[in-house]
């Protein structure tokens, strides 16, 4: 099934500690992030950020007021928020979010530190469009919230012209401040190339499809599907040099289509032969076998 924007609009309200009011000086970067809530989808992030995060914080302020002690507060929010169903805008993108913090030592990337009374010493923030990939119960990011976080990169690229430079102009949080965010892209940095080549136009979002005569199914060329977490990242490798659509098994299950050829990477084949007319089984007995099995099929 073909992939959509779907990007919705929802602010949160106004609040010390989540959406101040104040302005970008201009935007020149988009930050990537994941979550890091397992499970939690963009509505319910909404609902944390307009809602649970302010009152907590409210009710910290006041309790340290009491008691005569610091307070410790959370200042965080991100413009928008991704997941496998919509795209949900909380802030505004003109607005200034508090989606990467600076280390003591300083941005990694020094041309996103700009200064501000509010920010002595320079922010990135001052400067970035925060972009958040929520997270599946599993711990993984979907593939489809991959594929809608490259929509959101394109819809941006409208937007702002200067960011269409993908690979210069879209980061990750770990870029900027040295946080291990969004992690698995930052374990294997290739996952997070493959996510700028789609937004690219490298890698295609969105496979193109033909009607069967007989069958009402899609019919895709190629394909890649993945048994479990521990396939991804070997699976978005052979995704991105085959030009071709990634899959998990729970995912590709819910989808009417037929592929040509489907590349299985981790796990048993049987119970695929339906989706496909040629299996091409890359499984090993553990993740490091299926490496080597998928190197040796591309020839490196």
């Amino acid at each position: 099934m073909a992939i959509e924007l779907n990007y919705k609009k929802k602010h949160i309200k106004k609040h010390w500690s989540t959406r101040t009011g104040l302005k970008l000086l201009r935007v020149q970067a988009g930050i990537d992030h994941w979550t890091a809530n397992f499970g939690a989808s963009a509505e319910g992030h909404h609902k944390y950020f307009d809602e649970t995060l302010p009152d907590q914080n409210d009710r910290e302020r006041a309790s340290a007021r009491r008691e005569g002690r610091k307070e410790k507060i959370r200042y965080a929010s991100a413009h928008i928020f991704v997941d496998r169903f919509k795209a949900l805008e909380l802030v505004p993108l003109d607005e200034v979010c508090f989606g990467a913090n600076e280390r003591v030592a300083g941005p990694l990337l020094s041309a996103l530190r700009a200064t501000h009374p509010k920010y002595p010493g320079g922010n990135a923030n001052l400067l970035c469009i925060h972009i958040e990939m929520c997270v599946e119960p599993d711990g993984t990011i979907h593939p489809d919230t991959i594929r809608r976080t490259a929509l959101v990169h394109q819809y941006l690229q409208r937007l702002y012209p200067q960011l269409k430079d993908t690979y210069n102009r879209f980061v990750r949080h770990f870029d900027v401040t040295g946080k291990n965010c969004p992690a698995p892209m930052v374990k294997d940095q290739s996952l997070y190339k493959y996510l700028l080549d789609m937004t690219s136009g490298k890698v295609e979002i969105n496979p193109k499809a033909k009607t069967q005569q007989k069958e009402e199914e899609e019919m895709i060329k190629m394909a890649v599907v993945v048994y479990s977490d521990a396939d991804l990242s070997v699976g978005y490798d052979l995704a991105n040099e085959k030009k071709c659509g990634l899959y998990t098994r729970k995912s590709l299950a819910n989808e009417a289509l037929k592929i040509n050829e489907l590349m299985v990477v981790g796990g048993p084949t049987e119970g695929l032969e339906k989706k496909t007319n040629r299996v091409i089984d890359l499984s090993g007995a553990n993740r490091w076998e299926t490496r080597k099995k998928v190197i040796s099929y591309l020839g490196k």
